[in-house]
């Protein structure tokens, strides 16, 4: 058996900051290679390259690469090397991505039974074949596009200057524009184009399978160039919703998987997400499902809240609590870190950053919150004052989540724990 084929649906997981060497469980240098160029086509951002080696940084989700399917996962806990370790941030990350609306789970039983499929690519392939399903099962939409052609009879709008040309000859004939009502609107084309991807891919049969089924159900339906997808035309109305989430999925299977200069037929797909903005976009949403409980005290949660700061640069705290305190209003602060820290003490950009936030948030409080790996929390230490800011008593803490539990379900008392703690401690 060829070196490539033994290669062939081999899975590689690997954990944020690890190295992935040429040579390392089937990863060879074509592998190499088009993840390189692939990273040149992103900016560099999504990881390192040394020399034969891919380090990752802080993107994880999964990368499929010329059969070769590598998963990077979170890494949660200081030492993660069993297969166990493995599962857990497994399933965690696909309960992460379902909660921040990456992926739609339909119960929580999908989840669990997330662990059949051959890997997190293939999950996420399947989800979309799902998706697709869904919306030939309903009766995929027709509507009206505009066509040009050459017709028999006059039906639309005579296309002159092209009608001239082409039909000097046949008089007969008519070139014009018109409008026909049928399945070759650009909604089906893309998921078309993206199921054409899907059966190019060295998947599980049974995927492979549900794919030609679903393609053969479209063959009304042309393939669309990507270059030729308008997202900001794509507008999903009432008649169309129901298409939304497959459509999302399909533009990031068309959008990923283009042949690269470097590598010639070697193409990548990719389902990527920064851990950073996952994990602040979960807390803010476990904190918002918590607002209810806290009525009494009129508990707001906001994310997103910019001021101007300088010039045209504006700052952002992650995510802002606001309740009444008797009849005062208060702020505090919530900054999330992934990262896991050798010992509680906080950065000095960090602490700095802090401090700005304080001021200009009118807060008293601001919160440093991490991915617990061990350490306590570190309790409120002042920030000192200064001749220019002396009428403020501010300060920062640090605090430690533990949001996932031993299997890599949501800790779902985590939060409540959390408010209580700092609402009423």
């Amino acid at each position: 058996m060829s070196p490539l084929k033994e290669s062939m649906n081999r899975v590689i997981q690997k954990f944020e900051y690890e190295s992935l060497y040429v040579g390392e469980a089937g990863f060879r240098q074509l592998h190499f290679d088009a993840l390189v160029a692939y990273n040149d086509k992103n900016d560099n951002q999504l990881f390192s390259v040394g020399n034969k080696k891919i380090v990752f940084k802080s993107y994880v989700g999964v990368l499929y690469v010329e059969g070769l399917t590598i998963e990077i996962l979170p890494k949660g806990d200081r030492y993660t090397y069993t297969k166990s370790d493995k599962n857990k941030w497994q399933r965690a990350l696909i309960n992460l991505l379902s909660e921040c609306k990456k992926i739609n789970l339909k119960s929580v039983k999908t989840a669990q039974l997330s662990l059949k499929y051959h890997s997190l690519l293939e999950f996420y392939l399947n989800h979309f074949l799902n998706e697709v399903e869904e919306i030939l099962r309903h009766g995929y939409m027709r509507k009206y596009g505009e066509h040009s052609g050459q017709k028999k009879s006059l039906k639309g709008a005579l296309h002159f200057p092209t009608h001239i040309s082409t039909n000097y000859i046949h008089k007969e004939r008519f070139f014009t524009n018109h409008q026909v009502y049928d399945y070759n609107h650009p909604l089906n084309q893309i998921l078309k184009t993206a199921l054409n991807v899907l059966l190019k891919m060295n998947i599980s049969s049974t995927l492979i399978g549900k794919a030609q089924n679903l393609d053969f159900k479209m063959e009304k339906v042309d393939f669309i160039h990507p270059s030729s997808i308008k997202k900001h035309s794509l507008i999903f109305d009432r008649r169309v919703y129901h298409y939304e989430n497959a459509i999302q999925l399909a533009l990031m299977i068309i959008k990923e998987y283009s042949p690269t200069l470097r590598t010639g037929q070697n193409d990548v797909v990719a389902f990527l997400f920064n851990m950073n903005d996952l994990f602040e976009e979960f807390i803010y949403r476990r904190l918002r499902k918590e607002e209810y409980k806290y009525g009494a005290i009129s508990l707001r949660v906001t994310d997103q809240v910019s001021k101007k700061f300088w010039e045209n640069k504006r700052i952002r705290p992650d995510i802002i609590l606001s309740f009444k305190e008797g009849k005062h209003k208060k702020n505090i602060i919530i900054d999330t870190k992934w990262k896991l820290l050798e010992e509680s003490v906080p950065s000095d950009p960090d602490l700095k950053q802090m401090f700005v936030y304080n001021l200009y948030f009118t807060s008293d409080k601001s919160i440093l919150l991490y991915p617990y790996s061990g350490l306590d929390d570190r309790s409120k230490t002042a920030f000192q004052n200064t001749e220019w800011v002396s009428n403020r008593s501010h300060g920062c803490e640090m605090k430690f989540v533990n949001p996932f539990m031993d299997d890599g379900r949501i800790n779902e008392g985590f939060a409540t724990h959390f408010l209580e703690q700092l609402l009423y401690s």
